[in-house]
């Protein structure tokens, strides 16, 4: 599909640099209408020196600006959005599963539970930050008997050990899931409306205000 905001007119430059492999940001971007081209980072997120030491916001924040800056080296004068979620619960951080077993575990400690999702994005240039935020979501999961979720973390597949949590709200993932308080973009894993905002700030987004 060809980016609508080029075929309108309203994007200035190259597209922009996603340092991520997340299908659901990808969709995101794809679905506003923005070019943009794909690349994973491989940073490190747990070996990353000194990131257990940072509360969850500051840690999302901190490897979004990593990954942003790691792929920057390789785009010169390009824009490139680096984005990281990070689980707050119970005063500490739940991180990506490492296998069924560990992400089933996760996913009971949250059983019935509120947690934060804290989603970060940060534009880079040239090694330089353009913007950076963070957008932060309460999630209540329901009450769910533990042979239901054994059988959702079957349904998923290789997805379970994808997400942080453990579940995609876009997909079957939903299904855990009691209410949302946040921005439905920042559960995916990119707050879509800051990000054009920053965009259209920076003047890679045209405008086209009247004065």
């Amino acid at each position: 599909m060809t980016a609508l905001l080029v075929t309108s007119g309203l994007w200035r430059g190259a597209p922009l640099v996603l340092a991520s492999k997340s299908e659901g940001r990808a969709r995101v971007l794809r679905e506003a209408g923005l070019p943009f081209e794909a690349v994973d980072s491989e940073l490190d997120e747990r070996g990353h020196p000194g990131v257990d030491a940072l509360e969850p916001r500051e840690q999302a924040i901190h490897l979004a600006r990593e990954k942003a800056r790691l792929v920057s080296t390789r785009y010169p004068e390009r824009v490139v959005v680096g984005a990281d979620q990070t689980l707050a619960f119970a005063g500490g951080v739940i991180h990506k599963a490492t296998d069924f077993e560990d992400g089933l575990a996760k996913l009971r400690k949250l059983n019935g539970a509120t947690h934060t999702l804290h989603s970060a994005v940060v534009g880079v240039r040239d090694g330089d930050v353009l913007f950076e935020f963070v957008k932060s979501v309460e999630i209540s999961m329901r009450k769910i008997g533990d042979r239901a979720l054994a059988a959702y973390a079957c349904a998923m597949g290789e997805k379970f050990l994808m997400t942080v949590g453990g579940y995609e709200i876009e997909g079957f993932g939903a299904n855990l899931l009691e209410n949302v308080s946040g921005d439905l973009f920042a559960v995916i894993g990119l707050p879509l409306l800051p990000l054009l905002a920053e965009l259209r700030r920076i003047g890679q987004i045209d405008e086209d205000i009247e004065t």
